[in-house]
């Protein structure tokens, strides 16, 4: 996924060459949007800012908080591994728990809520049901 801040509000301060690229190439496309070429692509790019909505209002998204996070050089990660919690398929859980320091958290990213907090406080999925023994 690429993530483009598309804004069309007028003052904007991000003018990007590939946000306006895009913006044409929806434009021109919008009378026949699924034989334009760009229908191919736009599947890939998640449109990010601040544009009008059609009925008068501000529409607004943002990403950046899933920004990625670089570091140049050696970064001891040492005091963050027991906060780190792994996704992976629960079948694969012993292999990888095997790869990982001890006391990091693996969860399977397909269950739904409850699993994963019973799961992180350490309940077996027999305990995670309402109708557990007391």
């Amino acid at each position: 996924m690429w993530y483009v801040d598309l804004s069309r509000a007028p003052g904007e301060w991000r003018d990007w060459p590939v946000k306006e690229a895009l913006n044409e190439l929806v434009r021109e496309a919008s009378d026949d949007f699924a034989r334009h070429p760009i229908s191919r692509l736009a599947p890939f790019f998640e449109g990010m800012g601040s544009w009008p909505d059609g009925n008068g209002d501000i529409r607004f998204r943002e990403f950046s908080w899933e920004r990625e996070w670089r570091h140049v050089g050696d970064l001891d990660l040492t005091p963050w591994w027991g906060k780190v919690v792994w996704l992976c398929p629960e079948s694969d859980f012993d292999a990888f728990s095997a790869l990982v320091d001890e006391g990091s958290h693996c969860i399977d990213p397909s269950w739904g809520l409850e699993r994963i907090i019973g799961h992180l406080l350490g309940m077996g999925q027999a305990e995670m049901t309402p109708f557990a023994a007391r």
